[in-house]
Formats: C-alpha cells, structure tokens, sequence
C-alpha cells in the first residue's frame, strides 16, 4: 500500500515521541531521502523570502566572476 505525503504525515504524528525519532533516525539513514528532506526544508525556511528575477541573479554572478 502506498501513502501520499499527507497520509504519511498524519500516520508520523500518531507516533510515540520515541517511535517518531526512529522513524526518523532510519530515513536519514537513506541518503538520497536525507538530501531529499533537507531541500524540502530549505525551501519551507525560505518560502517567505522576496524572488529576484533570473536575469538580476546573471548579472550578480557575472559581477561576482562566478560565471
């Protein structure tokens, strides 16, 4: 049986403290799910950050001699 994100979450939060922290300690053991989990949370800290169009970012990197 498959489970969306949300069906995960839900069975997660019904956890003991303790079997949360399993659970979690055993995907982080997977790294591609590890890596996975840390982009998700990356994105989650910087979802209220202002955007800079792609073009200013190019001239930034330009100016910086990183391209």
């Amino acid at each position: 049986m498959s489970m969306n994100g949300k069906e995960l979450a839900e069975q997660v939060a019904k956890l003991s403290p303790k079997e949360r922290e399993a659970f979690i300690a055993e995907l982080l053991t997977h790294e591609d799910i590890a890596e996975e989990l840390g982009d998700i949370l990356l994105v989650s800290e910087r979802r209220d950050e202002p955007s800079i169009p792609f073009a200013e970012v190019v001239d930034r990197l330009k100016r910086d001699k990183r391209v």
